[in-house]
C-alpha cells in the first residue's frame, strides 16, 4: 500500500496483513445507568477531574475518559468524573439514586453521593502497528494539494476514518485492512482517506505538508455523538 498526505495529503503504499478493523471504531457512545460501586473494588479508582464549580455535563466526563483509553465514564456527585475499565464489581441501584443534575445540562444525571451515572465511552483499544520510519518514508509517494486531489484520493466509494488518534500506520492499516485499497492519505490532523489511483491528483511541495497527525501530538477533543440523558423529561429549565 502507499501513502500520501494531503495538505494538505501525504500517500503511502505498503502491503500489511489483513486484521480486525473493527477496533478502529470509536463512535458509539451509550448509557450504562445509575451503578454503585462495591466496597474494596478498583473500578473506577480513577479520577479523571474533578470539574467544580464548572458546568459539567455528560459528554466532558465521556471525553475525558476515551481519551485516558477507559472503556466507562462514571460521574458523582454533580462534579467529579470518574474513569473505569470494567462495571464488573459494581451493581444497578435505584435510576433515584443518581439524583444529581449535570450542572451544564439538566437534562442528564451526573450521579449521586453513593452511586455514579455510567455510561461507555465507545473506546476500543488500538491495533499494535510495529512499522519502521525507513519503511514509511519509501512509502510515501508525496504531497497533493487538497482543493485539486480530495475527489481522487478521497472517493466516496470508501468510508474515511476520523479519529484524534490518527496516525500514518493507523491510516495505512484502516485503508489495507477495511478495503484493501493501493493508496492511503492523511489529510488535516485526523482524517485518514482510502483510494485505488492517484491518477489526476495534484502534486506539490513535501513541505506543505507540515501538519502533524493528530496522534503524534497532545490531541484536542472531538465531538461525539451526544450520549442518550438519563432523565427523559425532567422538570427542569434546560441550558
Amino acid at each position: 500500500m502507499q501513502f500520501i498526505k494531503i495538505a494538505l495529503v501525504v500517500v503511502f503504499m505498503l502491503t500489511y496483513s489483513k486484521s480486525d478493523a473493527t477496533s478502529i471504531n470509536i463512535n458509539e457512545v451509550k448509557a450504562v445507568g445509575c451503578l454503585k460501586v462495591a466496597e474494596g473494588s478498583e473500578s473506577f479508582k480513577t479520577l479523571a477531574k474533578d470539574y467544580g464549580a464548572l458546568q459539567l455535563e455528560v459528554k466532558m466526563c465521556v471525553f475525558r475518559c476515551w481519551k485516558l483509553r477507559f472503556f466507562y465514564a462514571g460521574m458523582q456527585k454533580g462534579n467529579l468524573c470518574f474513569c473505569g475499565m470494567s462495571i464488573k464489581d459494581t451493581a444497578r441501584v435505584p435510576i433515584e439514586t443518581c439524583d444529581r443534575r449535570c450542572p451544564g445540562n439538566c437534562y442528564q444525571a451526573c450521579g449521586g453521593d453513593t452511586a455514579l451515572s455510567v455510561y461507555k465511552t465507545g473506546y476500543v483499544r488500538e491495533p499494535v502497528i510495529a512499522m519502521e520510519r525507513f519503511s514509511l518514508l519509501k512509502a510515501n509517494i508525496g504531497c497533493y494539494a487538497r482543493k485539486d486531489s480530495m475527489l481522487i484520493l478521497c472517493p466516496k466509494d470508501f468510508a474515511p476514518l476520523r479519529t484524534e488518534r490518527m496516525s500514518v500506520p493507523l491510516c495505512i492499516y484502516y485503508c489495507d485492512a477495511m478495503y484493501q485499497t493501493k493508496f492511503s492519505t492523511t489529510t488535516g490532523d485526523d482524517r485518514c482517506c482510502c483510494s485505488n489511483s492517484v491518477t489526476g491528483a495534484k502534486n506539490t511541495m513535501l513541505s506543505w505538508c507540515n501538519i502533524p497527525c493528530a496522534g503524534d501530538v497532545t490531541p484536542t477533543l472531538y465531538p461525539h455523538p451526544v450520549p442518550p440523558p438519563l432523565y427523559p423529561h425532567p422538570p427542569c429549565t434546560p441550558p
